[in-house]
């Protein structure tokens, strides 16, 4: 489907250019400032990673913010009706929030089952703002770590499992981790 855009130019003249539109087109959206949890239509519009994150370095390929090592990329299973669940080995603690963040995409490979997302620790993950979708984004602290949980029935698939996919970017804090004794 082709639409036209015009745009008139200072001098009167009309200038008229073809746009490239399709139904099937997505927009992505953009990385967040705040910490939270994003859902989005499709995993076609989940934003890129940012390249930079004001006050922090990215931890490097396969490496968490105690430069030991995790994948970064990989599966995880969800059971229909059970509980939350979290990725396996991911790094999280209670104090010195600030010397990490983390960000986080994440899709399922079947676009009618729905998944809750939030960020938090697992035993106050009932009480903690989770949003429901396909496909998602968020961020959070050291403090935090991604959880989810299969909140729609399977309608009519067999298996009560679904794999959720999943992309981490992990970042230190520069003036915590460069800062010499």
């Amino acid at each position: 489907m082709i639409n036209r855009a015009s745009f008139i130019l200072a001098s009167g003249i009309v200038f008229v250019m073809p746009l490239h539109v399709s139904a099937t087109d997505t927009v992505r959206s953009l990385w967040p400032k705040e910490d939270g949890v994003y859902i989005v239509s499709s995993v076609k519009s989940l934003p890129a990673f940012p390249k930079k994150s004001p006050g922090y370095k990215y931890a490097g390929q396969d490496r968490d913010y105690f430069d030991d090592p995790i994948k970064t990329k990989g599966t995880i299973r969800l059971k229909n009706g059970g509980d939350w669940e979290e990725i396996p080995s991911f790094p999280y603690g209670m104090n010195k929030c600030v010397y990490g963040r983390y960000m986080i995409r994440w899709w399922t490979a079947n676009n009618s089952i729905s998944i809750s997302s939030t960020s938090g620790s697992p035993d106050m993950a009932s009480e903690s703002i989770n949003r429901t979708g396909v496909s998602g984004y968020m961020q959070g602290s050291l403090c935090d770590e991604p959880l989810f949980k299969l909140t729609s029935g399977l309608r009519g698939n067999k298996s009560d499992w679904i794999g959720l996919y999943y992309e981490i970017k992990f970042w230190k804090n520069t003036y915590w981790w460069d800062k010499k004794p």
